[in-house]
């Protein structure tokens, strides 16, 4: 019989358990999307005092899974919300980037547990939804959040590039209709340089994609990122047949 999951507050040393499950899964989302999620040759000295200072932060839930005394999964949500696609909505959201077990076999049990805590404690906070990312081929743990009543709601895709202008360049105006910032990767992350990630692309066409691509080169950026909603059916087909393809997805479930 496996033994009982047990949920506690996360403490700032169960991170250093926690490390060799991040460092684990750093690598295997890099070997998903080499440019998107490739590490930093300093990831792990970065990761570890972000993690400590999100479970010692009020603006975090923070929670750890043990079974037979062991640690065996972390989950921390972010209560200022989350990024693109969603940052106009108006829904108060809680937010799930870190969220690791032990091992991949763990998500039906452990991870299930974690997200039960997590959407208890932001149902009592007020919250209206949690959000959860994954790699598009993180199936086990894509698995766990459709099974979990988790909807898949929007997709990051992205395209390396090849800049046509040096990234201490000025940045030129972005075409009309799009809101876009180019600027570097988080600190664990080393693409290359900096990256681009469009906020609105004013319409879903091919030709808008274009014109995003073209701009974010001429930028200097090394990735062009478009977070995407699944219902903008136009978009996603605009963005694979500009050679764009989806490396993180973007999971919600209303509290």
């Amino acid at each position: 019989m496996a033994p009982e999951v047990v949920i506690r507050r996360a403490r700032p040393e169960d991170v250093e358990v926690a490390d060799a499950w991040v460092e684990v899964k750093r690598a295997e989302y890099a070997r998903y999307s080499p440019v998107f999620w490739r590490p930093a040759a300093d990831a792990r000295a970065r990761h570890l005092p972000f993690l400590r200072f999100c479970i010692e932060d009020a603006a975090y839930d923070a929670y750890a899974a043990e079974a037979g005394g062991a640690l065996v999964g972390v989950a921390l949500a972010n209560r200022r919300g989350a990024p693109a696609p969603f940052r106009a909505d108006q829904q108060p959201t809680w937010f799930v980037d870190d969220f690791y077990v032990a091992d991949a076999a763990l998500w039906p049990a452990v991870g299930r547990a974690l997200l039960t805590a997590v959407g208890e404690a932001d149902r009592a906070a007020a919250a209206e939804r949690v959000v959860v990312v994954v790699a598009q081929r993180d199936e086990p743990k894509r698995a766990l959040l459709r099974t979990a009543g988790y909807a898949l709601e929007a997709a990051w895709w992205v395209q390396p590039l090849t800049p046509t202008a040096t990234a201490s360049a000025a940045t030129p105006p972005a075409p009309e209709g799009i809101e876009a910032v180019v600027a570097p990767a988080p600190p664990v992350y080393d693409p290359g340089g900096p990256v681009a990630l469009a906020l609105t692309l004013g319409e879903s066409s091919a030709a808008q994609v274009a014109r995003f691509g073209a701009w974010a080169a001429r930028c200097g950026a090394v990735l062009a990122v478009v977070p995407a909603r699944t219902a903008d059916a136009a978009l996603g087909e605009a963005l694979a047949s500009g050679g764009y393809a989806v490396a993180s997805e973007w999971y919600t479930c209303g509290l």
